[in-house]
């Protein structure tokens, strides 16, 4: 079955293409740098207060800590690759976050079919567990959101990316605006 992705103009119907994708770009980056430093906060006050503390025993760090912030630093990073093809018109630096945007929602996709088949499993294991499931619609609901905002994102990278690859300086030039009019009058040419 073949379908043809949409070439988007404009993000968001109204802002040019790569004006939208930079803001896009600086919109993700802040709120990524924001969660990196305060893990990094959290985690070194953890870390004193373990140390401080001679009733715990040293658990160490989470196992999760880690992944998260490598999943934290790559998405820095790719975001940073967005505003660097934004701001140099780079098409090959576009297709590389093209590629990982693809990446990420198809992960995001099998994280969310475990997630959703855990939650079935674990509902028919515990019956309390029906309690919970107004929180879990609401993630899924979110998450669904989450996941059209990606899918959108990556068409507009998709579309600005074909428009700089097709781009060949070759433009129309309206003569319209330099028409030139004569009149005959008698012998004379006006």
């Amino acid at each position: 079955m073949y379908t043809e992705v949409p070439k988007l103009t404009r993000c968001c119907f109204c802002v040019p293409l790569r004006y939208g994708l930079l803001v896009w770009g600086y919109l993700k980056l802040l709120p990524l740098l924001a969660l990196f430093t305060t893990l990094i906060l959290e985690l070194k006050r953890f870390l004193d207060y373990q140390s401080a503390s001679e009733t715990h025993n040293n658990i160490g760090v989470p196992p999760s800590i880690p992944i998260l912030f490598t999943i934290i630093i790559v998405e820095i990073i790719f975001s940073i690759v967005l505003l660097i093809a934004g701001h140099l018109k780079n098409a090959i630096l576009f297709k590389v976050y093209y590629y990982y945007s693809i990446a990420m929602a198809v992960i995001f996709i099998i994280c969310y079919a475990v997630f959703i088949i855990g939650f079935i499993v674990l509902t028919y294991s515990n019956p309390f567990m029906y309690m919970l499931l107004m929180y879990v619609v609401q993630i899924v609901l979110f998450g669904a959101a989450v996941f059209v905002l990606h899918i959108y994102i990556t068409i507009l990278v998709r579309s600005e990316m074909l428009k700089l690859r097709d781009n060949s300086n070759f433009s129309f030039v309206n003569h319209a605006a330099e028409a030139q009019c004569t009149m005959t009058y008698g012998k004379e040419t006006v």
